[in-house]
């Protein structure tokens, strides 16, 4: 099902290209979409999470190349820092669960 401002935004989504050879890393939502070559309500529809400084709402670049990297099914190309940190969570909790969590000098 086509959107009737498709046509305008392909020229839209065509001419931003054009004029942005380097896509900035925070994006509004029109520049998000223009990234996407949705429209804002599809976008929105995502579930992609935005950034917030002070009152604006921007979507980082990486964040967009995550998800559409993830729905063609490739792997990731970035690292997430957190899976390091789950996994140190989880051997903590486990040596602390089996009592071989023990003060320095005991």
């Amino acid at each position: 099902m086509q959107h009737d401002d498709d046509d305008e935004m392909v020229s839209e989504t065509t001419g931003a290209r054009a004029r942005l050879p380097d896509w900035p890393r925070l994006m509004p939502l029109r520049l998000a979409c223009a990234y996407f070559g949705v429209c804002d309500k599809t976008f929105r529809s995502l579930g992609i999470a935005p950034r917030r400084i002070g009152r604006r709402v921007l979507w980082d670049r990486q964040d967009l190349d995550l998800w559409a990297d993830r729905m063609a099914g490739m792997p990731s190309r970035i690292a997430d820092p957190s899976v390091g940190v789950r996994a140190m969570e989880r051997r903590f909790f486990a040596r602390l669960n089996n009592g071989q969590s023990k003060p320095a000098g005991s």
